[in-house]
């Protein structure tokens, strides 16, 4: 889904792949991040150092219930998909 509605983008995904330029995650993340179930994985492209500590930082204390993946740089969005199915 493609959404800037947040509690639309949240709602019961598995998978949240923020596909925006790198300085627009933290602002993104903060607007997520009351609506994202546990569990869910958390993924930033463009990749860059420091997103881990971003949604440490929009998430809190329930940072430790999502999975964050870091670094992803040109990779289509098929292949990320297939790398997190296979990863489960």
């Amino acid at each position: 889904m493609i959404t800037k509605d947040p509690v639309k983008a949240a709602k019961g995904c598995d998978v949240v792949l923020l596909a925006v330029p790198a300085f627009a995650h933290q602002q993104y993340l903060e607007e997520l991040a009351p609506h994202l179930e546990p569990g869910t994985i958390i993924v930033g492209i463009p990749g860059q150092p420091g997103f881990d500590f971003a949604v440490r930082s929009a998430l809190g204390l329930r940072s430790p219930d999502f999975t964050i993946m870091v670094g992803l740089r040109h990779i289509s969005g098929w292949k990320i998909i297939s790398e997190i199915t296979t990863y489960q």
